[in-house]
């Protein structure tokens, strides 16, 4: 397998994180999860169909253009052959601007083919990459974002790596958690509180590349209040205790999660 990413244009990336691609030969082998990081994701198809396989045991064929929403526990998929994704990944409020409320999203996806119309038959990534960067730049300048309210909560959740109290956050943004609950479940699919947990879940990730096996170290620099906090957080948005996780994780799994500074490298296998 193949991944890179692709930095958005300035103006898309108030809405959009990167751009990104995976290519591979056909393959078969058991499903693998993509592990909840508190970002939607466009994926455009310009190979054969993936499967996606629901925790009841449910196997959906997926179509070839897709709107996924907030995950919040592990999405298992696996593709029917050969690989070829094209994808946008958003900002955790970016993806409003194809759907509201974001929050009838969350752990699915939603067919979006009618939205971007021949994209999936690209003759090739190069193609229709640049096809949705342009499709986005139009949506994005003209259809309803994010509020400030939505926007600015999630800076500071982002800020202190979600280490951070959501009544604070409220009380500093002049509104109740209550409101900004609300305004969360429309504009990003979760609420707040779910997101610094999101936030907090990923920089484990990334903190050990560099740390590994300092369980109490990382716990304490990721803002978990000791090493317990942090098994909780794994087992329920991981599937696994964070040892036996990170032990067992996948290839396809670990091409996406992040480097300790935030960034994915272009990675093969």
């Amino acid at each position: 397998m193949e991944y890179a990413e692709h930095p958005p244009a300035p103006q898309l990336a108030p809405f959009v994180r990167c751009f990104w691609t995976l290519a591979g030969p056909a393959g078969g082998g058991p499903p693998e999860p993509a592990l909840p990081d508190g970002s939607p994701e466009l994926i455009i198809n310009l190979g054969d169909a993936f499967e996606a396989h629901g925790p009841d045991g449910a196997v959906r064929r997926q179509p070839p253009v897709i709107l996924v929403g907030q995950i919040t526990r592990p999405f298992a998929v696996a593709p029917t052959g050969a690989v070829s994704l094209v994808a946008a990944r958003f900002t955790p409020a970016g993806a409003c601007v194809l759907h509201r409320p974001m929050s009838s999203l969350t752990d699915t996806w939603r067919d979006v083919g009618a939205m971007f119309p021949g994209l999936h038959a690209s003759p090739g990534p190069e193609a229709a990459l640049s096809g949705l960067a342009d499709a986005l730049t139009r949506l994005c300048t003209t259809a309803r974002g994010p509020g400030d309210l939505v926007t600015q909560a999630i800076a500071r959740i982002e800020a202190q790596h979600g280490a951070v109290s959501m009544s604070e956050v409220a009380a500093e943004l002049s509104t109740t958690l209550r409101q900004l609950q609300r305004r969360f479940q429309v504009e990003v699919g979760i609420n707040p509180k779910l997101l610094a947990r999101l936030r907090r879940f990923q920089r484990v990730l990334a903190t050990w590349r560099d740390e590994p096996g300092q369980w109490a170290s990382v716990a304490v620099s990721c803002g978990y209040f000791d090493q317990a906090h942090l098994v909780r957080d794994f087992t329920e948005l991981g599937g696994g205790a964070p040892a036996e996780l990170l032990a067992r994780m996948p290839e396809f799994t670990r091409m996406f999660t992040p480097l300790r500074e935030g960034r994915r490298p272009v990675r093969s296998s």
